[in-house]
């Protein structure tokens, strides 16, 4: 038969209070107090509240920087961080194009640079729409520019986020092998803190008598 393990219930104070003064200080420091009489300091709760799942019942997790987020769609690839960044790029591109197209067609290709150019990583120079079919025209680069700031805001996130995916070695800087351990290898971080001998003490530094130097109102502006 498995042996159940005791529910963590937070790390304890070494100095319960013992006044009431004590005991709001406390409180105030995120301490409770267990039924056992115990005061501890019980592990953030990082679960949405009610209300926010019952609006938003959906959990998702971004495809481009990984991060978890909910929604009201069951399907939702992209966090409202991302799906804002992607939407004002495309907005601005596509109205570069669109300005071009009512230019002569030798003065459309400085609005063709730069849109490759928005398109092109800052990191590793990669673009968008690079190893894909070519457009002939201004034309054909407006109907795939979607598709071209997707894929370029999601290869720059492997730039930034490289730690929430996979090891690839065309975006994960060089690491020591003890940044890779700190990197890779915490999974069940919250388990390995939670065995982690630990707890806490309340210092009294000092206390004063403060009488003011004068009895008039100030006005701060």
């Amino acid at each position: 038969m498995r042996k159940l393990q005791p529910k963590f219930e937070g790390w304890p104070l070494e100095n319960p209070p013992q006044t009431e003064e004590a005991r709001q200080i406390a409180i105030s420091l995120g301490f409770v107090e267990l039924s056992s009489g115990q005061w501890v300091r019980p592990p953030r709760d990082f679960r949405p509240p009610l209300e926010i799942i019952q609006k938003y019942p959906y959990g998702h997790q971004c495809r481009a920087c990984k991060s978890s987020f909910r929604s009201q769609k069951p399907r939702d690839r992209y966090c409202i961080s991302c799906d804002n960044i992607m939407r004002a790029a495309l907005k601005k591109l596509q109205g570069i194009l669109a300005t071009a197209l009512k230019l002569p067609a030798d003065e459309q290709r400085r609005a063709w640079a730069e849109v490759e150019l928005a398109l092109t990583c800052p990191m590793c120079a990669w673009q968008g729409n690079q190893n894909r079919d070519e457009a002939l025209n201004l034309a054909g680069v407006l109907e795939r520019l979607p598709r071209f700031v997707e894929k370029s805001h999601r290869h720059f996130m492997r730039h930034m986020f490289w730690n929430r995916f996979p090891f690839s070695r065309w975006f994960t800087p060089k690491l020591t092998p003890e940044e890779k351990e700190s990197y890779y290898g915490k999974k069940d971080w919250l388990k390995k803190v939670e065995n982690e001998p630990m707890s806490y003490f309340i210092g009294h530094l000092a206390s004063f008598d403060f009488e003011p130097l004068t009895t008039k109102t100030i006005k701060l502006f």
